[in-house]
C-alpha cells in the first residue's frame, strides 16, 4: 500500500529551494554557470545539485533520499491537487532555461512507512476513541480551518449531534466556532470523537445556535453500532437559507468495520476519507486517489447546454393500456414498512414481520400492498435511494429463514431474499405488490450522483450542475441549487440538499431508470409501481420549458418563504409515458402506474392519466373530510357540503386558475387540459375526464390518509374546530371525543372504498389509529409527519421486543423518536390482534365494505352519479351517488351529520352491507348503507 498523497512539495529554483528551507546557501544568480540546489525540507540535507548555464543540458546527480519515501524522478511542473511534480512529467535532462528554473520531486511513501504509520497509530490512540481523518487536496492549515465534523450515534439507537474540530484546534466556548491551526500529517488532518463521553449536542436552525441536550455514543453501556458523520464548512451552519455546504453528505460508518487493535489491548476506530471522495472510506491511509477536479475550468455544467437535452421532444411515446391485472382490484394497504411490524424484536419495522402479517391483512381483504420505499437508502423513511438495485439491510430480519440460514447475520441479500419471500406469499394469497419508486431525486450517497459529481463523464449529466460563480442569476440556493463541496458547482435540489434531482432531459439517465425498473419486474416479481412526486420531474427552475408546453403554476409559502412548485406538464407525460412502455417492453408486462401528484385540484392532475393507469385523488379525500367536518358542525355552510361534491355547477376554466402569484396555468398549443376545460367541478363530471384522458378506464387512487398528511380523523378533526377547509389542517383528538369522530371517520372511509377505482388503506386507519401531534407542534413543524407514521397497533401496552410486532424507534440522525400518541396508546384504540377478532369493530366495519367493493366490479369501475336519497334540513350533509356497470346499479348513502337522522328514500333491492344502524328508509346520524338495485 503507498500513499498517492504526498505533503512533500520538491523544490522551486535554487534561491526558493534555500529560502523554503531556512534561508541557507543562497545562490549568485549573477554568474552565467550556476548550481541549481533541490531539496526535501523535511530533512537538512542538500539531496541533489544540478550544475549548468542557460541552454546547457544536463544530466541529475543521485537521487533525493527521504527516510520512509521512494523518489521517482523530477518533474518540470507542479501538480496542486497531489503538493509536488506532477508524474506525467518526469524528466531524466534537463536544459537550463534561466537561471531560476524550477523542478518539483514527485514522491511516493513506502508501503513500509504505511504499516509504520498503522504502528503509531496502534500506539498512541486511545481505547473507545473514533479518529475521523480527512484529507483535502491543497492539505493547508487555511483550508481545513474552514471545515469542521458533526458527529452522531445512528444505531441502535439515534440522537443528535455535535460538533468536532480537528485536532490542534480549540473549539469556542458556545461551540460555534475555532481558532488555531489543526496538526497536519500525511492523512490530513484527524478529529478526535471519544465514543464514551457525553457532549452537549444539537442545533436550533431558527436561532442559529447550538443546543445542550447530552448526547452519548454509549448508551447503557452499549457503543453504537453505526455513527453518523459529516464534513461541514462551518460558516455555512450559520448561514440563513439552513443549508450546510457539505463534502460528502453523511457517511454512515459501521464501527466494527474500522476497528484497530491497540497495543496495550485495547480498540480504537480509524477511519480515513478523501475530500470528493468521503462515501468511500477506508480503515488504513488512501491509495491511488486522484483529484477528479484537477485542471477543472468551471464549464462542466449541464444546466443550459444542449447535448444534455438529448430528448426527441418532438416524438410522443404511445399510450399504453391500463394495466389488466388491476380493472378488477377494489382495495389496497399502504404500508410504513418502519413503523407496521418488528419480527426480530429491534424496535423497526421489517419486511419480514410484514410476512408475518399477511394473514391478517388477507382477513382485512386488501388484495394489493403499497409497501413504503425499501431500496437501500439514507433514511427510515426511504425516500432518499443511495441503491436502487438492492433492498436496505435495514429492512431485513435476524429471525427471517434467510437470516437464520446465514447465521442470524442481516445482510442486503437477506433483505432481498425475505423481500421476494414477501412476494411470492402475497401472491399466493392473490395479493398484488406495488414498489414505492422515487425517481425524482436520490440521495447524494447514491453511486450515481457520487460519479456525477466528481466529473465521471458517464454520469455527470444524470443530474443537473450549474456553476454559481457564472450563472448566478439562476444557479443560487433560492431556486433550490446548493453548492457541491468547496467548488464553483451547484447541483439542483427541490425536495432537499440531501436528495439531488435526476435529470431526465438526458436519455441515458432515462435509459438507466427503465432497466433497473424492469429488472424489478421481470427478477422479482413486482406489479406494479407507486411513483413518488411526479410532477417534480420537470420544475420551471430545473429545465426551460419548450414553446407551445402546458405548464402548471404552483407557488406557495412555507415557514415564511416563497416556494415555487411550478412545473412543465407536457415534459413531466412525455416522461412518464416513455417509462411505462419501455418497462413493459423490457419486462414483458404492462405493470400498474400509479402516481403521487399532492395537488387537490382535480383538473391540473387528471392530464396526467394520459401516461398513468392511477392517480392518488387528494380531490377526494379533502372533499369527503370536510364533508365530514360540515356533518360535524350541524350545518350545511361551513365548509363544502357532500351534496356540492357530488353536484356543484361551476366550471373548470385553465387560464383562470390562479397561484398565489396571480399567474394562471400556461395552456400551450399541446392543449393538454382540453378535455377538462369547460367541465363542473363536481366528481361525477371529474371522473369522466379522468377516463377521457386514460382513453380507457382509469383506475382513481382514493385513500383514507397516507405517510405525508393528516389522519382522516385528525383532519375531519381540524376542519371542525378551527372552521377552516385548509388542506393542513390537523386537530388532535382527545379521549372525550375520540367516539364521535371515530364516527364520522368511519363514514368518511367507507366512502372513500365505495368511490371509483383501487382504495388504499393506510395502516392503522382500519383500526381507528389516530395522528396527533404533541403540544405545540403544528403542520409546518419539522418531523411532523412523524406522527402520521406512529406505530401500528397490535396489541395494548406493546413494546420493543414484546413478540407482538411493535415497532419503536428512532429517526436517522435524530432524537426524535416514532412513538404512539396518548390516544392510540390508551384503551380509546383497541389494538389489531383484538380487533380482527370481533364482529363489532373498525377492523370489521372496514373489512365489511372491501368486501362489499371487491365482490362489485360497479363499484371498480362502473359509471358515477350523484343522487339524492335522502331529505330534510341537513339532507346537504348525505353523500349520495349511485355506480352502474353492465345493468348492476349500487346505490350508496352516507350521513355526516353529527346528530341529525335523514328520511331516506329510492333506497330499493338488496342491502349489501349497512353502519351505524343505517336502514333504506331512515339515515341516523354517522351511518351508511350499500344497496344493489
Amino acid at each position: 500500500m503507498k500513499f498517492k498523497h504526498s505533503s512533500i512539495v520538491l523544490l522551486l529554483s535554487a534561491a526558493a529551494a534555500m529560502a523554503a528551507c531556512g534561508g541557507k546557501g543562497a545562490i549568485d544568480v549573477t554568474k552565467p554557470l550556476y548550481t541549481l540546489t533541490l531539496n526535501a525540507c523535511n530533512d537538512s540535507k542538500t539531496h541533489a545539485t544540478v550544475t549548468g548555464a542557460v541552454g546547457d543540458s544536463a544530466k541529475f546527480g543521485a537521487d533525493p533520499i527521504r527516510a520512509g519515501y521512494s523518489f521517482d524522478g523530477w518533474s518540470t511542473t507542479y501538480n496542486a491537487a497531489k503538493k509536488m511534480g506532477d508524474p506525467a512529467n518526469i524528466v531524466t535532462a534537463y536544459t537550463f532555461e534561466a537561471k531560476n528554473d524550477v523542478l518539483y520531486g514527485v514522491w511516493t511513501l513506502k508501503n513500509a512507512d504505511v504499516d509504520g504509520y498503522m504502528d503509531k497509530l496502534k500506539a498512541n490512540s486511545q481505547d473507545g476513541h473514533l479518529y475521523y481523518h480527512y484529507y483535502r487536496n491543497a492539505n493547508t492549515a487555511a483550508d481545513y480551518n474552514e471545515w469542521d465534523v458533526w458527529a452522531w450515534p445512528m444505531q441502535p439507537t439515534a440522537d443528535e449531534g455535535t460538533r468536532i474540530d480537528w485536532t490542534g484546534r480549540t473549539t469556542s466556548a458556545d461551540r460555534m466556532s475555532a481558532t488555531g491551526n489543526p496538526v497536519i500529517d500525511e492523512a490530513g488532518v484527524v478529529a478526535d470523537i471519544d465514543l464514551k463521553k457525553t457532549y452537549p449536542a444539537g442545533w436550533n436552525d431558527k436561532t442559529k445556535t447550538m443546543k445542550d441536550i447530552p448526547m452519548s455514543f454509549t448508551i447503557n453501556g452499549v457503543l453504537s453500532t453505526h455513527i453518523g458523520l459529516q464534513i461541514v464548512k462551518s460558516e455555512t451552519r450559520q448561514s440563513g437559507s439552513g443549508f450546510w455546504v457539505n463534502d460528502g453528505s453523511n457517511l454512515k460508518v459501521q464501527l466494527s468495520d474500522f476497528a484497530l487493535k491497540l497495543k496495550d489491548g485495547g480498540t480504537a476506530y480509524h477511519v480515513f476519507v478523501v475530500e470528493d471522495h468521503v462515501p468511500m472510506p477506508t480503515n488504513a491511509p488512501f491509495t491511488d486517489v486522484e483529484n477528479p477536479f484537477d485542471g477543472d475550468d468551471g464549464t462542466n455544467v449541464t444546466y443550459g447546454k444542449s447535448e444534455y437535452d438529448n430528448i426527441k421532444w418532438n416524438s410522443k411515446p404511445s399510450q399504453s393500456p391500463t394495466a389488466e391485472d388491476f380493472k378488477n382490484i377494489g382495495v389496497g394497504y399502504q404500508i410504513m414498512v418502519s413503523s407496521f411490524a418488528d419480527s426480530d424484536g429491534d424496535g423497526f419495522g421489517d419486511i419480514y414481520g410484514i410476512y408475518k402479517k399477511l394473514d391478517y391483512l388477507e382477513k382485512l381483504g386488501v388484495k394489493a400492498l403499497w409497501l413504503t420505499p425499501i431500496q437501500k437508502s439514507d433514511s427510515y423513511h426511504g425516500y432518499d435511494i443511495t441503491d436502487y438495485s438492492k433492498v436496505d439491510a435495514k429492512f431485513g430480519s435476524k429471525v427471517s429463514e434467510a437470516a437464520v440460514a446465514n447465521g442470524g447475520v442481516v445482510t442486503e441479500e437477506t433483505a432481498m431474499a425475505d423481500y421476494d419471500q414477501l412476494v411470492a406469499a402475497a401472491h399466493a394469497k392473490g395479493m398484488k405488490i406495488v414498489m414505492d419508486l422515487v425517481l425524482n431525486h436520490t440521495s447524494t450517497a447514491n453511486e450515481w450522483f457520487l460519479k456525477s459529481a466528481t466529473l465521471d463523464k458517464d454520469y455527470r449529466a444524470y443530474y443537473q450542475w450549474g456553476n454559481h460563480e457564472t450563472q448566478a442569476s439562476v444557479i443560487n440556493e433560492n431556486k433550490s441549487w446548493y453548492p457541491y463541496g468547496s467548488h464553483k458547482y451547484s447541483y439542483y435540489a427541490k425536495f432537499g440538499s440531501a436528495m439531488p434531482e435526476l435529470n431526465y432531459s438526458y436519455q441515458a439517465t432515462r435509459d438507466a431508470v427503465e432497466d433497473m425498473s424492469a429488472d424489478w419486474v421481470k427478477n422479482h416479481g413486482v406489479d406494479g409501481f407507486r411513483l413518488d412526486a411526479v410532477k417534480h420531474i420537470y420544475m420551471l427552475d430545473e429545465v426551460s420549458s419548450t414553446t407551445g408546453d402546458s405548464v402548471v403554476y404552483d407557488e406557495t409559502t412555507q415557514n415564511g418563504k416563497k416556494v415555487d412548485y411550478s412545473s412543465d406538464l407536457t415534459k413531466n407525460l412525455h416522461f412518464f409515458r416513455e417509462l411505462k412502455k419501455d418497462v413493459a417492453t423490457k419486462a414483458g408486462k404492462n405493470v400498474f402506474f400509479v402516481g403521487e401528484n399532492f395537488d387537490g385540484t382535480a383538473y391540473q392532475v387528471a392530464p396526467y392519466y394520459d401516461a398513468f393507469d392511477s392517480l392518488f385523488d387528494f380531490y377526494s379525500y379533502y372533499n369527503i373530510t370536510n364533508a365530514a367536518a360540515s356533518g360535524m358542525s350541524g350545518n350545511v355552510s361551513t365548509f363544502p357540503s357532500a351534496q356540492g361534491f357530488m353536484q356543484g355547477t361551476g366550471v373548470f376554466n385553465p387560464t383562470g386558475s390562479k397561484g398565489s402569484d396571480g399567474k394562471g396555468q400556461m395552456n400551450g398549443s399541446d392543449n393538454l387540459f382540453q378535455k377538462g376545460a369547460g367541465n363542473a367541478w363536481n366528481y361525477p363530471a371529474v371522473y369522466k375526464v379522468y377516463d377521457s384522458y386514460r382513453g380507457d378506464k382509469s383506475l382513481p387512487g382514493s385513500f383514507t390518509s397516507n405517510h405525508d398528511i393528516a389522519r382522516v380523523i385528525n383532519r375531519i378533526h381540524g376542519a371542525n374546530t378551527s372552521g377552516s377547509a385548509d388542506i393542513d389542517e390537523q386537530g388532535n383528538v382527545s379521549s372525550s371525543d375520540y367516539a364521535n369522530y371515530e364516527k364520522a371517520a368511519n363514514c368518511a372511509k367507507i366512502a372513500e372504498i365505495l368511490f371509483p377505482g383501487l382504495t388504499w388503506i393506510y395502516y392503522g386507519d382500519e383500526i381507528g389509529m389516530t395522528g396527533n401531534f404533541p403540544s405545540g407542534t403544528d403542520a409546518q413543524t419539522s418531523y411532523s409527519d412523524l406522527w402520521y407514521r406512529q406505530p401500528m397497533k397490535w396489541v395494548q401496552g406493546g413494546y420493543k421486543g414484546d413478540g407482538k410486532f411493535t415497532t419503536d424507534y428512532y429517526v436517522t440522525g435524530s432524537s426524535m423518536k416514532v412513538q404512539m400518541d396518548s390516544i392510540n396508546a390508551s384503551t380509546a384504540v383497541t389494538g389489531a390482534e383484538a380487533q380482527a377478532a370481533s364482529p363489532t369493530s373498525d377492523f370489521a366495519t372496514m373489512a365489511k365494505f372491501i368486501k362489499v367493493k371487491n365482490e362489485n366490479q360497479a363499484l371498480i369501475t362502473g359509471s358515477m352519479k350523484a343522487e339524492n336519497y335522502a331529505s330534510g334540513t341537513l339532507a346537504a350533509n348525505v353523500l349520495c351517488f349511485s355506480r352502474t356497470l353492465n345493468g348492476v346499479t349500487i346505490k350508496v348513502a352516507i350521513n355526516f351529520n353529527k346528530e341529525a337522522t335523514m328520511s331516506a328514500n329510492s333506497l330499493n333491492g338488496t342491502v349489501l352491507a349497512s353502519y351505524g344502524n343505517a336502514t333504506q328508509n331512515s339515515l341516523p346520524p354517522f351511518s351508511a348503507i350499500v344497496v344493489k338495485a
